[in-house]
């Protein structure tokens, strides 16, 4: 997702051609205020809580490589182990009904 928007900010960038264009910079989803475009060679890049760091174009687009392998990484780490938690509540389950089996006899 992240190098979608870094494809898109290009073209914006490339169509605007330079400092002094106008255009409307959101603030939230639903929220947009007037701005003008002062440099087309840095970025703002969101580093979470709030805190924002000015790079590169280039420099952004490397922290955002970073933050997707970084994601992607988690992501397969916690398939691993949601795949492990599944197999013991399977087993658990499984173990669950032979005793329910095995004291059905006796009432």
């Amino acid at each position: 997702m992240c190098a979608y928007y870094i494809i898109l900010l290009k073209i914006v960038f490339k169509n605007f051609g330079g400092s002094g264009k106008k255009m409307l910079v959101p603030l939230t989803a639903s929220l947009y205020v007037p701005g003008t475009l002062d440099d087309s060679e840095k970025v703002l890049v969101d580093v979470g809580t709030g805190y924002f760091i000015e790079k590169t174009m280039v420099e952004g687009e490397e922290y955002c490589e970073r933050k997707i392998n970084l994601l992607k990484s988690n992501y397969d780490q916690l398939l691993e182990v949601a795949a492990k938690k599944k197999s013991l509540a399977d087993e658990t389950g499984a173990i669950l009904q032979a005793k329910l089996k095995q004291l059905a006899p006796v009432q």
